[in-house]
């Protein structure tokens, strides 16, 4: 003990463990744990109403290229969930913390913030923003039609 310069407490620990602990008993216990903390299905749910509710648009020249849906109006993870769980109160429900909220929506949805450069045009933008779209119905069924004629041309 004194040429290892350690106290009886070390030596007595060791041989405790030594005596009742076999190579066996620590192959068995590897790996143990104990069981994880899961959502309720409801609650996830409940989740995915809500960011299934959230306005959505496709991409408009880059549809062929993605199966991406976009949010528009300078939305962030951070705010949707605030957005949550004001509702979550106001209905006296159960929410989620930010993390599980951004786990599932980056795991079950293909979502992104950002809208392609390219997209979307003009006439597209001006109908979907109009309140009363009547006027505008025409020239966008019309735009549409070309832009049909246009990727079946460039085919």
């Amino acid at each position: 003990m004194h040429t290892l310069a350690i106290s009886d407490i070390f030596i007595r620990t060791g041989l405790k463990k030594s005596c009742k602990l076999t190579e066996a008993s620590f192959i068995k216990n590897r790996g143990k744990h104990n069981s994880h903390f899961k959502l309720d299905a409801s609650i996830i749910a409940g989740v995915k109403a809500h960011i299934n509710s959230i306005p959505r648009i496709e991409s408009h020249y880059c549809r062929a290229q993605t199966k991406q849906d976009f949010i528009e109006g300078g939305y962030t993870i951070a705010a949707l969930h605030r957005d949550y769980i004001e509702a979550c109160k106001l209905e006296s429900k159960d929410y989620v913390s930010y993390q599980n909220y951004y786990n599932i929506f980056v795991k079950d949805f293909n979502i992104s913030f950002w809208v392609p450069k390219k997209d979307p045009c003009e006439d597209c933008v001006a109908f979907a923003n109009a309140e009363n779209k009547t006027p505008l119905r025409e020239k966008y069924e019309l735009h549409l039609k070309e832009k049909c004629l246009s990727r079946t041309e460039k085919e």
